[in-house]
């Protein structure tokens, strides 16, 4: 329910909504995991900021996401080590901090 509730508020305040607008924001975002500048060399002064770890959080928390929610029971746990009940719960938390990380990593590569 609030999910829904969510979506039609955002609905009515975004001026140009649409399956096509959340679909294309979405791929953006998985093309965007890799950071932007990147070197192979670990010295560099391009890696000195923390977006390389920041996309290789993002991409560890999304492969725990869709882990927690594709496997089953006893490999649906392994990365939290949390059972049956919280196991659950650990998909959700996980992708809430895979956004957390990528818009950090966003934020750490715009410069704020």
């Amino acid at each position: 329910f609030t999910a829904v509730h969510c979506l039609s508020v955002w609905a009515r305040t975004v001026p140009t909504c649409g399956p096509w607008r959340v679909l294309r924001g979405t791929l953006a975002s998985l093309f965007n995991l890799a950071p932007m500048g990147a070197s192979d060399d670990p010295d560099s002064p391009a890696n000195r900021d923390p977006r390389v770890e920041l996309s290789a959080l993002t991409v560890a928390f999304v492969g725990f996401t869709v882990i927690a929610i594709a496997a089953p029971f006893p490999l649906a746990t392994v990365p939290g080590f949390l059972g049956r009940r919280l196991s659950r719960n650990f998909g959700a938390w996980s992708l809430l901090s895979a956004v957390a990380l990528f818009t950090c990593k966003d934020a750490a590569e715009r410069g704020r």
